[in-house]
């Protein structure tokens, strides 16, 4: 058995059959035409880890980078979320919001101060949805409405 490091990307292949890729930027299954297959999948008998950051809070926020799945908020300040950037269909970005003294996390939809494509929709009638201090907030990417969609907040 050979061990490799500080690859920054595999490729497992024979013989120009179907090639399945794993990169920093993921994991990709490719046919020999170059397209890529639809309805692969991925199955993991261990633990399953995504990628965290840790997010400087700002009072307003119209951009939440969403290139990480999770983020950890430890602030001072109250913030409004009112954005994150694009995303690919289906991908689920967390954020634990550990707010101290009163301050709270604000969710705000449809606002016009982030891209259109980095909008977020509540699926409430609420205007906006804020937590009581410390919080929990998940949300989902549709590619189709290009908006992400907030599953829920713990209030």
């Amino acid at each position: 058995m050979s061990t490799y490091t500080n690859l920054t990307s595999l490729s497992l292949g024979a013989n120009g059959n179907d090639v399945v890729t794993m990169s920093s930027s993921g994991l990709s299954v490719t046919s020999v035409s170059g397209t890529a297959i639809s309805g692969s999948s991925l199955a993991s008998s261990g633990p399953l880890s995504t990628a965290i950051g840790a997010a400087t809070a700002a009072t307003n926020i119209t951009a939440l980078p969403s290139a990480k799945s999770f983020y950890r908020f430890s602030t001072t300040v109250s913030v409004n979320l009112k954005g994150i950037t694009a995303g690919v269909d289906g991908q689920q970005l967390e954020i634990y919001f550990k707010a101290g003294g009163a301050n709270t996390l604000t969710v705000t939809p449809n606002s016009t101060a982030a891209a259109a494509a980095a909008q977020i929709v509540i699926m409430s009638t609420a205007a906006t949805i804020v937590t009581t201090a410390s919080g929990y907030a998940c949300f989902r990417y549709n590619s189709t409405d290009s908006k992400w969609l907030c599953k829920y907040v713990t209030t």
